[in-house]
């Protein structure tokens, strides 16, 4: 009797004891803006934003406010505690967009969250990959590849596909060839698992596609035991460079659609390196490989670090296009305030950036001082208070 009363009273002291943490409120605010990128968009009035509230990264609640008629929102009374982290969502035209966490410092008791969204299409003309990479590493019967994306796309309105039906009642936005044989392919970056899905031919996305760009990075092992195999792939979007990488201990390689570029040497490693550009949609690029090894010709620790250097090469890259990209500015970005809003969101993401070690110290300096010039300039406009 006394151990169910025991229990009984656990029982009660945790279903009151956390509700009482989700909602348990203090001195914090948070404010923000909605701001439609896309030249002459849409209104961001009367936009539901939901607040999601995590107690020890554990969502515990939802709080919710419509945006006014200039996109303002704001959300009170919250608490401080740094056990407490909050995000900012808002579905706009079918696409969600979210906010990276936030906690508040000691002694703070606000933050400001600017939000841009989008105008939405399904038009797909704008979907462009710059550059793309394969990266074909054999060892035990089985070829290793990975696969570097940097996709486009060139318009100011978030892609949110053709309305092709994808499970879990979401759309098909991006889609993905993958050679025969296939057993197993792991998502590593610009990719959700819960948001992709097997075909017969490869995979597809489900994840609206903004405007600029974004890398995609996957991997996966194709079993061969045979000395010989066709690599085939169709092209889904232009393609404007593609560089096919191949260890250089496979012997044989033949393929029409590619040229033999000699031989690539990074971190000690020999490739051999064929490529294409300006592929088209329906196209197929096709490898036929002959004399494949038995086992891998390198070290594997010397392969994964060639690879890496690799990719992180083309990451600086897509660091560099993707800040110092033009956005388009919509009608409302006239107003000098909004600017200044905008700005100081991102010289705040540049020094994440630096901090979490995504960005060179050079190249952050270079930016920071260029928007902050920018920021300054604006404030020292006349009719400025």
């Amino acid at each position: 009797m006394l151990k169910s009363i025991s229990l009984c009273l656990i029982i009660l002291f945790l279903a009151t004891t956390f509700p009482a943490l989700a909602a348990e409120q203090g001195p914090g605010t948070i404010e923000g803006r909605l701001v439609n990128e896309t030249r002459d968009g849409s209104s961001v009035a009367g936009q539901e934003i939901i607040l999601k509230v995590f107690v020890n990264d554990n969502e515990t609640d939802q709080l919710s406010t419509p945006s006014d008629g200039e996109g303002y929102f704001i959300f009170q009374n919250l608490a401080t505690d740094p056990s407490f982290s909050y995000q900012v969502t808002v579905n706009f035209q079918s696409a969600d967009y979210t906010s990276e966490k936030l906690t508040f410092r000691e002694g703070e008791i606000s933050k400001f969250v600017g939000t841009n969204v989008y105008d939405s299409t399904t038009d797909v003309s704008k979907i462009k990959v710059s550059m793309a990479h394969s990266l074909v590493y054999a060892e035990n019967e089985s070829l290793e590849v990975l696969e570097f994306y940097l996709i486009v796309n060139e318009s100011d309105k978030t892609y949110i596909g053709q309305g092709v039906a994808a499970p879990g009642g979401k759309t098909e936005t991006l889609k993905f060839s993958m050679p025969d044989g296939v057993t197993a392919m792991q998502p590593m970056s610009g990719l959700r698992e819960s948001r992709i899905f097997k075909t017969d031919a490869g995979f597809i996305d489900t994840m609206p596609v903004l405007p600029g760009p974004m890398e995609v990075v996957f991997s996966y092992v194709i079993e061969n035991k045979s000395p010989k195999y066709t690599f085939s792939r169709d092209i889904h979007y232009p393609t404007k460079s593609y560089q096919f990488l191949v260890q250089s201990n496979i012997s044989n390689i033949e393929s029409d659609e590619l040229t033999n570029e000699g031989i690539m040497e990074q971190q000690g490693n020999s490739f051999k390196r064929f490529s294409a550009k300006d592929l088209i949609p329906g196209e197929k690029v096709v490898a036929r490989f002959s004399g494949l090894p038995r086992s891998g010709g390198t070290n594997r620790l010397q392969w994964v670090i060639s690879t890496m250097a690799i990719l992180i090469a083309g990451g600086a890259a897509v660091y560099l296009f993707r800040r110092r990209r033009p956005q388009p500015v919509p009608a409302a970005a006239a107003v000098p305030e909004l600017a200044e809003d905008r700005l100081l969101i991102e010289i705040a993401g540049l020094d994440d950036d630096f901090e979490a070690g995504v960005i060179p110290e050079e190249i952050y300096r270079k930016l920071r001082e260029e928007k902050k010039a920018l920021l300054i300039k604006l404030r020292q406009r006349p009719g400025k208070v």
